[in-house]
C-alpha cells in the first residue's frame, strides 16, 4: 500500500486490498479477488503483516490479523494508542501452509480510525 491509501476503518474485521509483487521472487504468489494470496506450494513460510492507522480516541485499539480462508488464524499485534496518534500493529511468525491455501490481511478497529499504509509478506522457508 505504501502510504497510498486512506481507508476508514469500522468496527468490523476487513480484508484489505492486495496487489501482486512483480519482482522475480514475487511472481510465484498469485493475488485473487484483489484481497487474497494463493500459497504457491506446501511448506513453512515466514509471514509478516503490519498496518499504520491514525486513531482519534485514547482508547482505540487497531488490530491486524492473518486470515486463512474466511477464518482468523492469528491476531497478533494489538496496540493501545493515545488520541490523534499513529499506531503500527504488526505480526511475524512461521506458519505451515498447504498448496493452494488462500490467505489475506485483516484489519480491525474498535473505534473510528483511518488506515494509511499496510503490508503482507510471505516468504518460503522449507517444505513440510
Amino acid at each position: 500500500a505504501s502510504g497510498q491509501v486512506n481507508i476508514a476503518l469500522k468496527r468490523a474485521l476487513e480484508k484489505v486490498a492486495l496487489r501482486a509483487d512483480t519482482s522475480a521472487r514475487g511472481k510465484q504468489v498469485r493475488v485473487v479477488g484483489g484481497n487474497s494470496l494463493i500459497v504457491p506450494r506446501a511448506g513453512r513460510y515466514r509471514v509478516t503483516g503490519w498496518a499504520c492507522a491514525a486513531v482519534h480516541a485514547w482508547d482505540t485499539v487497531v488490530e491486524v490479523a492473518l486470515l486463512r480462508g474466511n477464518a482468523i488464524d492469528a491476531a497478533w499485534g494489538d496496540l493501545y494508542s493515545y488520541a490523534t496518534r499513529y499506531v503500527t500493529p504488526s505480526f511475524s511468525g512461521l506458519v505451515d501452509f498447504q498448496n493452494g491455501e488462500r490467505i489475506a490481511l485483516g484489519v480491525n478497529s474498535t473505534a473510528a480510525a483511518e488506515l494509511n499504509d499496510y503490508r503482507l509478506e510471505l516468504e518460503f522457508v522449507t517444505p513440510l
